[in-house]
């Protein structure tokens, strides 16, 4: 009887606190203040780890700070948002705007993505993000923005988007940080593990006139309202990053896509001056793209002086290397000096995505043709993803490793499956570089 009387009354708590109980949920370990359920809790070290590498801004889906700010700021002392009541699922309409549901209502999700959405954000975009995440709640409305309405989702979108973001252990330690700006999102995150479903995340989006005034939108306590953040113990504070406001940050010479403040940049500005990689565009460098077999294999041509290798249209060396795309005699001196080989249907695939470790053993073969010395190895059997490692790679992730070319995660894992980024590729060649004029002067 206890425990059916315990059930209801965390039926009842899930329906006030906005969380969807899934068909067949029934009385379960999953409340939030029990023992049980803390031990879903993601530690906001492993949080900060998944947000790693963040490279793009908000902006990247076409709504900025500046929208943000100036639409809540027409409605600060109005009702078109404020006492909006508080209505779990996907609920994102305002008093001033109920066309989405039909009557005046939001969840804290629900709020925020209505605000987005009228700023200009590319939904579709978002929400594909989202999905790619492997961490997505869908509320089942049928509505088109239904997983914009989730907070776990945001999450998802902050490491699957690459998003500029940054976890805090605490509201004080996100508000003594100094990187808060009004219009930014903030996530209070405890986990997207715990049955499932939406697990009572929290998203508002940060108001405060300094990095350390506590104060954000957001619809908590059965209504919308401007006021100090909704604290909770043992959740992270996530902040996810509109572009800074202000005189704009200084663009690496020739793009438009690469700022002086991205981690980056230098390494695009050393690729870019010598000649090895190019833009995308005329002035667009694409960092957060994946880098393409046939774009390496350029790039290891330009970096060996452009030699003469042909491509006669009646006997290309693949079967989908035609002559006239920019990556054809590249990719035909490369399978001459045996740098690169051909898949088992005679195509190359120069659109196809590098791996990491595929990166590695090109690396590897390329700079064997040069007769560089790749003795050193570095032992692999520490890295807890080492099982992916397709035997092929192995020998050239293991020189690689030990070169410092490509280097595993803080967490412990190669991850010798996941797509190179070109920023990620500019880094790698550019400490190619050094380590080959390093390498040149130790023989001389």
């Amino acid at each position: 009887m206890k425990k059916q009387w315990l059930a209801a009354f965390l039926s009842v708590l899930l329906v006030v606190c906005g969380i969807s109980v899934p068909a067949g949920a029934e009385e379960n370990d999953c409340q939030y203040s029990t023992e049980e359920a803390k031990e879903y809790r993601i530690p906001t070290e492993v949080v900060q780890e998944r947000l790693k590498g963040g490279i793009n801004y908000l902006d990247r889906f076409g709504v900025t700070r500046k929208k943000v700010v100036a639409e809540l700021t027409a409605h600060e002392h109005d009702d078109y948002y404020l006492n909006t009541p508080f209505v779990g699922g996907d609920w994102q309409s305002p008093r001033g705007d109920i066309s989405y549901n039909g009557a005046p209502g939001t969840n804290c999700a629900g709020f925020v993505a209505y605000v987005l959405r009228k700023c200009g954000m590319d939904t579709v975009a978002v929400q594909q993000v989202m999905r790619a995440s492997g961490k997505y709640t869908n509320w089942g409305s049928g509505r088109p923005h239904d997983g914009l309405a989730s907070a776990s989702n945001y999450m998802g979108l902050a490491v699957q988007g690459k998003i500029i973001s940054y976890a805090f252990p605490s509201k004080a330690a996100m508000l003594a940080s100094g990187k808060a700006e009004k219009g930014d999102l903030v996530l209070r995150f405890w986990t997207n593990e715990w049955g499932g479903w939406d697990e009572d995340n929290h998203l508002m989006i940060f108001w405060g006139n300094t990095p350390q005034e506590d104060k954000v939108w957001q619809n908590a306590s059965g209504r919308l309202h401007i006021g100090q953040m909704w604290d909770e113990d043992d959740s992270s504070f996530v902040l996810i990053k509109f572009a800074p406001s202000g005189p704009p940050a200084p663009l690496v010479e020739g793009f438009r896509d690469v700022w002086e403040t991205l981690w980056y940049a230098e390494d695009v500005r050393y690729v870019s001056k010598a000649g090895l990689m190019k833009g995308t565009l005329k002035d667009q460098f694409s960092p957060q793209e994946p880098l393409l077999r046939g774009q390496l294999v350029s790039i290891l041509w330009r970096m060996s002086g452009e030699p003469a290798a042909g491509l006669p249209e009646d006997s290309p060396a693949f079967a989908d290397v035609e002559a006239n795309q920019y990556y054809a005699e590249a990719v035909n001196w490369a399978e001459q000096a045996g740098i690169v080989k051909g898949y088992p249907d005679g195509t190359f695939r120069p659109g196809q995505p590098v791996s990491r470790q595929e990166m590695a053993a090109i690396l590897y073969s390329y700079c064997s043709w040069r007769g560089l010395d790749t003795e050193a190895r570095s032992d692999l059997s520490g890295y807890t993803d080492r099982d992916l490692i397709d035997s092929y790679a192995e020998e050239a992730l293991s020189w690689a490793s030990a070169t410092g070319l490509i280097t595993g995660h803080s967490s412990g894992a190669m991850d010798p499956l996941s797509q190179t980024q070109r920023c990620q590729a500019a880094a790698v060649f550019r400490r190619l570089c050094h380590w080959i004029e390093q390498a040149t002067e130790e023989e001389e």
